[in-house]
């Protein structure tokens, strides 16, 4: 399993920005065949009604183990979300993510 630390050249990273479950899980299939050393997730993205334990799960254990990046920003999906919401949804995402690989999880610089 590869991390995100103490790596030996730049990794390539797949950034998923998928608004609905079957194609994020199909984008991360497709980045992992095409070479991809870890996969990215825009939060924001994802429509609503897929932002749960179940359907999260499915996501990141498509990932195959491989590091796993969040960023939860006020976009598409969560446009109307505070700062504060969006770290609490990054925050239960990276929870989930955790089961299934190495988890880097990125903050908008203004949040504190």
């Amino acid at each position: 399993m590869k991390k995100f630390v103490n790596v030996s050249k730049p990794m390539l990273v797949s950034m998923v920005t998928e608004t609905e479950l079957k194609s994020a899980i199909a984008y991360v299939a497709n980045s992992i065949y095409g070479g991809a050393d870890a996969l990215g997730f825009g939060l924001g993205f994802l429509k609503k009604e897929y932002r749960n334990e179940e359907d999260l799960d499915r996501i990141f254990s498509a990932c195959a183990g491989k590091p796993i990046y969040l960023y939860s920003y006020p976009e598409v999906e969560s446009t109307k979300f505070t700062h504060e919401e969006c770290a609490e949804y990054l925050l239960f995402a990276a929870e989930r993510a955790l089961k299934y690989g190495p988890v880097l999880c990125d903050i908008m610089c203004d949040m504190f």
